[in-house]
């Protein structure tokens, strides 16, 4: 696969991906600048980008490990009053800080890919003609997703701050908490945002293939093109009634001609070469697009999904050993339970969506190819 190290958008198709562009950016994960020039958007890497991506992971992650550091080498500790709870929140801080540092790492290196989701998007758009009105109700989708999420986020945010300050005795261990702790929570909003970039990626490869498997499904179902054959008057001259390539519709219209004016008639399958080069095309830029976010978001996926699965064991065991008299922190450790629920549905949900229509792709293909009668069409399918 060719590296697209510039790559060019229709005004159109750029708004659709905009709110995922403009999250990544602001978080760090997509260090590459754009420029409208008409009616097109040219995007490309950005150096401006690339040092502001390192510098907010490294400032992010630099004060958390610090207020961890403190936090657990302080004699009234705030989140670790034993050793075992040390351990705990060491772990679920230090995966946090690792699941950014290692997105905004390969997010430098896999750039390439990146923009070529992005390229592969506005060809499949282009080929199949999907209209402005339906690219814009599902970036208004994505974008509802997108924000939803982080409404929510930033709500339980509240909510564990909250808890954890009424545990606080005075109000400089409140200030101490919110200087040590703040930094984790913009930290796991980057992560979030990994997760959130994929689930949108994966959302527009699916759309794709839903129109793709829709103009196959089309295709198939058009009742083919009916002409009557050219008539022989009985001086064995041409009838001038009769055009050769006279349209008259439906099969039901075809009767009625056949039986009042004795006219022989023909079906003919009006599937081009064109037509099967789009579909071809289509089906090729969607793949191309699916290996490109596997390389670009497979390791930090791994390394998420992993942090997800320890999350799930490390808060049921802090909800185990914490206070059990404290019904707030119960709730609390309980509302993180379905964070990481979330999280992963997040991620499997979309991925399993797309699959499941992608398994409709290969048997309409078959099917409509089976249908080709035209030589010329059939040689261009040969040439797949």
């Amino acid at each position: 696969m060719a590296d697209f190290k510039k790559i060019i958008l229709s005004e159109t198709v750029f708004d659709y991906l905009k709110p995922t562009i403009f999250f990544m950016r602001l978080f760090g994960l997509a260090p590459f600048s754009y420029e409208r020039v008409r009616k097109y958007y040219v995007i490309e890497r950005s150096t401006k980008y690339t040092i502001y991506s390192f510098v907010l992971a490294s400032i992010l992650g630099s004060i958390t490990i610090l207020g961890v550091i403190y936090d657990a080498t302080s004699d009234r500790s705030l989140r670790m009053k034993t050793q075992n709870q040390k351990y705990i929140v060491i772990t679920d801080i230090g995966i946090v800080v690792w699941s950014v540092l290692l997105g905004v790492v390969i997010s430098q290196y896999k750039l390439e890919q990146v923009l070529n989701v992005l390229r592969c998007i506005q060809k499949v758009s282009t080929v199949l003609k999907e209209p402005k009105n339906k690219l814009k109700k599902e970036k208004n989708v994505a974008l509802t997703i997108g924000l939803s999420v982080y409404f929510i986020l930033i709500l339980i945010f509240g909510f564990d701050i909250y808890g954890w300050i009424t545990r606080c005795k005075s109000a400089e261990e409140r200030t101490r908490y919110f200087k040590y702790y703040s930094a984790y929570y913009i930290l796991y909003l980057v992560v979030i945002s990994q997760e959130i970039s994929y689930c949108n990626f994966t959302y527009y490869v699916k759309n794709r293939i839903i129109v793709l498997n829709a103009a196959l499904l089309k295709e198939i179902k058009r009742e083919p093109d009916i002409f009557l054959h050219k008539r022989a008057s009985s001086k064995g001259k041409i009838d001038p009634l009769v055009s050769p390539k006279l349209l008259i519709g439906t099969e039901g219209d075809v009767l009625e001609n056949y039986i009042l004016k004795s006219a022989k008639y023909s079906a003919r399958n009006e599937l081009t070469p064109l037509t099967i080069r789009n579909f071809m095309t289509a089906h090729a830029e969607i793949y191309n697009a699916v290996n490109s976010i596997n390389a670009c978001f497979g390791y930090s996926l791994l390394f998420i999904l992993i942090s997800c699965l320890l999350h799930l064991v490390i808060t049921p065991f802090f909800l185990i050993t914490g206070s059990q008299s404290n019904p707030l922190f119960t709730a609390l450790q309980a509302t993180w339970i379905l964070v990481h629920f979330g999280r992963l549905l997040i991620i499997v949900e979309p991925t399993h969506r797309c699959l499941e229509e992608n398994e409709k792709t290969n048997p309409l293909i078959v099917y409509l190819l089976s249908k080709v009668q035209d030589k010329e069409v059939k040689n261009e399918v040969s040439k797949a």
